[in-house]
């Protein structure tokens, strides 16, 4: 280690969001570090997310379970008299270096979003990742390269409407564009990328064996759950699932073309691609996000807002405090450090 350097930590800081939600926050504060020269090291340990596995909560860096650190250093080289700077706890912090799914554009275009080339920079897998991804991509692509790529949320995101979010379109106005350009030969085979098991049924039976295998969990249910919520009878479901998403982002990438909504994961394939880079056609659409007029979206809010105000008067959390690192209680938003022992 060397001794003055000062190393920006960076944790989770949008709840019970999905893993590309977590990853495009975490990168705009790696970006913001990296331009005052200080070392980011991404701490998914000592904050809440959905990805530990099975009784691993708060014990592993789930961070490391897919992606490498983005200077190689990790928490437990970092010692205690070293100068850590934490980064702040908003998410809406670095807003300067952040890209949104609404940014996305629609087709393919040559001028790319201001940061694309530092999202592709830090989107590194680790080993692991990568060679699942690649065992999967030749294991269900069989070298077939004209391949249309589809992504089509659907279950929470569909059934919660979160406001701000950008409205999906309906899956089987995205089957008839599949279709016609299925038709029109330049594709032999579709992936489509979706975590609703009715999308991917609809699917399978227009297409048939020209549907590639989705290696995703889907899900079959109606209420109004997000899938963090839902119990599912399987070792290590969340940390899979970050991992099935990953890989499927990933097929979606290696696609010759891509229509569909603009999501994170629609993001996600932007970074992958280097904005796009890889493809010879795109097409997403563009309907709007969903407003303060959707009832839904109205009840989200709020119950973000109400869990947010909570924590800022009575909560007990991990974090830093004079670059030292500790159990933090907050009552009425003053910071108080419990002992003096590590977490």
């Amino acid at each position: 280690m060397e001794e003055n350097k000062r190393y920006y930590v960076v944790g989770n800081y949008v709840g019970r969001d999905g893993l590309f939600a977590i990853y495009k926050h975490i990168v705009s504060h790696i970006i913001y570090a990296v331009e005052n020269g200080w070392t980011p090291v991404v701490d998914l340990k000592n904050f809440p997310n959905q990805y530990f596995k099975d009784n691993r909560r708060f014990k592993d860096n789930s961070w490391e379970y897919y992606f490498e650190q983005p200077m190689g250093i990790r928490l437990e080289d970092i010692e205690e008299e070293n100068n850590i700077i934490e980064a702040e706890k908003n998410i809406w912090a670095k807003k300067k270096y952040a890209i949104y799914p609404n940014q996305l554009p629609c087709a393919k275009i040559d001028i790319k979003l201001p940061y694309t080339e530092q999202y592709h920079k830090f989107l590194k897998f680790n080993q692991e990742m990568k060679e699942y991804m690649e065992k999967v991509y030749n294991e269900l692509f069989m070298s077939e390269t004209e391949v249309l790529g589809v992504i089509c949320r659907g279950s929470d995101y569909t059934n919660k409407r979160p406001k701000g979010h950008q409205i999906q379109p309906n899956p089987r106005v995205v089957l008839k564009e599949a279709k016609r350009l299925i038709a029109s030969s330049k594709y032999k085979k579709i992936y489509l990328a979706t975590e609703d098991a009715n999308i991917y049924e609809m699917f399978k039976k227009e297409f048939r064996d020209k549907l590639i295998e989705n290696v995703q969990y889907k899900y079959s249910y109606t209420s109004k759950k997000y899938i963090s919520e839902v119990k599912v009878s399987r070792k290590n479901h969340f940390y899979n699932l970050g991992k099935e998403y990953l890989c499927s982002m990933y097929l979606l990438s290696r696609c010759k073309a891509l229509i569909g909504g603009r999501t994170n994961g629609t993001l996600a394939v932007y970074f992958m691609t280097n904005g796009f880079e890889n493809y010879e056609y795109v097409y997403l659409w563009n309907i709007g996000s969903y407003g303060t007029d959707d009832i839904m979206s109205v009840k989200v809010f709020l119950d973000s807002a109400f869990k947010n105000f909570i924590k800022n008067i009575f909560e007990i959390s991990n974090g830093y405090i004079a670059g030292k690192k500790r159990k933090i209680l907050t009552i009425l938003g003053i910071k108080i450090p419990l002992g003096k022992n590590k977490i």
